[in-house]
């Protein structure tokens, strides 16, 4: 499910998320998704050593370049399911474990 935020971005931030939309073909918003969704994959491996991920980064950077330049809809469609799935795993992983750590505190 989709919640509705207004968030404010730097003019920078803003023009590259339009770059990064018309060169995939996608929504500004499919943008901002997605690079949230990039940013947790990276960042969760950081923060929490012990997660493994069956979508690590390398596998993302393989799939922005296979698919979602060169794939048809449908593909991309697909790829970006699988990420935003494997992201949602790792975000709900760091917050369950964190509710933990301040549980033990």
């Amino acid at each position: 499910m989709l919640k509705r935020y207004q968030i404010l971005l730097a003019t920078w931030q803003a023009d590259y998320l339009k770059l990064v939309a018309e060169g995939f073909d996608e929504s500004f918003s499919e943008a901002v998704r997605g690079a949230v969704c990039i940013a947790i994959m990276c960042m969760i491996p950081k923060m929490f050593p012990e997660y493994k991920s069956s979508f690590p980064v390398e596998k993302v950077k393989d799939m922005l370049e296979k698919t979602m330049r060169k794939g048809n809809q449908e593909e991309k469609h697909k790829s970006l399911s699988n990420l935003y799935f494997e992201a949602r795993k790792a975000s709900e992983y760091a917050i369950k474990k964190r509710e933990q750590e301040n549980k033990e505190k």
